[in-house]
């Protein structure tokens, strides 16, 4: 599989913690439907989480249910100094990029994580 930056611009404003517009190709759902979760995160990840300013290290990466896969990572800001975990839910059906997402600062993870699994856990894509 060619990982040509997976074909998406960053979706997320990370000052704001406010999502933005994802702008992607057909590449993605092939992606996530014909590679393993650990190949489909390193894409993803650096596709449009890395930067010159944003370091991504990925945590764990599964699937889960059909084409459905969780990825835990972390993301720090290097001029900014913030660090986050983020728990995202990928799955594509039709060509189309379905995702949730749920953040925290890293201080507050062990308070959160339960939480955000398992609501995570929870997505589904449905008929």
């Amino acid at each position: 599989l060619r990982a040509a930056h997976a074909g998406v611009s960053d979706s997320w404003d990370w000052d704001s913690g406010r999502p933005l517009p994802l702008t992607l190709t057909c590449e993605i759902p092939l992606l996530l439907s014909c590679s393993p979760p650990e190949e489909a995160a390193q894409v993803l990840l650096g596709g449009y989480i890395r930067s010159e300013d944003k370091e991504a290290t990925l945590g764990d990466a599964e699937e889960i249910g059909d084409d459905l896969y969780v990825l835990e990572y972390t993301v720090k800001s290097k001029s900014k100094g913030w660090k986050r975990r983020i728990i995202s839910v990928y799955g594509a059906r039709d060509d189309v990029l379905y995702t949730y997402t749920a953040q925290c600062p890293e201080g507050q993870w062990e308070k959160y994580k339960d939480s955000l699994r398992g609501s995570a856990r929870s997505f589904r894509l449905l008929e």
